[in-house]
């Protein structure tokens, strides 16, 4: 088939489209389902009255929003270290220190057990926390507000 002959097929196809005539293929069924994360399309969390310059979106994780730790601290102030092999990561804010285990909903703050509502995860490079959850564990206050899907943390810089 000729270069003309195809722009003027392509053009009919375009026509009939727009005027109704013709339907365009139904999207493929996705072979998969995102299990491990669900986006959350605007920025959700605020920090001290301002929305957060998050450098990654917020995903829900077991029903919890999460953010990387570095954009929570980022925001709060602190530190974090990263344990050998990345097994672990200390987030350091204050008198407090917080170890997480990627893949686990268990952390140690100052040397006490706790669980996390939603495990830290280690997803392309970052450690994603349950937001609330561990600004509660810091000593910094976070209050999830359902009807704007947004979650207020305020704290002394």
């Amino acid at each position: 088939m000729s270069r003309s002959a195809l722009t003027s097929a392509a053009l009919l196809v375009v026509v009939l489209l727009s005027a109704g005539l013709a339907s365009a293929p139904a999207p493929a069924a996705a072979d998969f389902i995102k299990l491990r994360r669900q986006y959350v399309p605007r920025e959700a969390v605020w920090f001290n009255g301002r929305e957060g310059d998050l450098e990654k979106h917020a995903i829900r994780r077991d029903g919890q929003l999460c953010i990387t730790a570095t954009d929570l601290l980022r925001h709060v102030g602190g530190t974090m270290v990263w344990g050998p092999g990345n097994n672990w990561v200390e987030v350091h804010r204050g008198d407090n220190t917080l170890r997480l285990i990627p893949g686990s909903r268990q952390v140690l703050l100052n040397g006490q057990s706790h669980q996390l509502l939603a495990p830290a995860a280690r997803i392309a490079g970052n450690t994603w926390i349950p937001a609330a959850n561990v600004c509660h564990l810091l000593g910094i206050a976070a209050n999830w507000n359902a009807d704007e899907q947004r979650l207020y943390v305020t704290y002394k810089p």
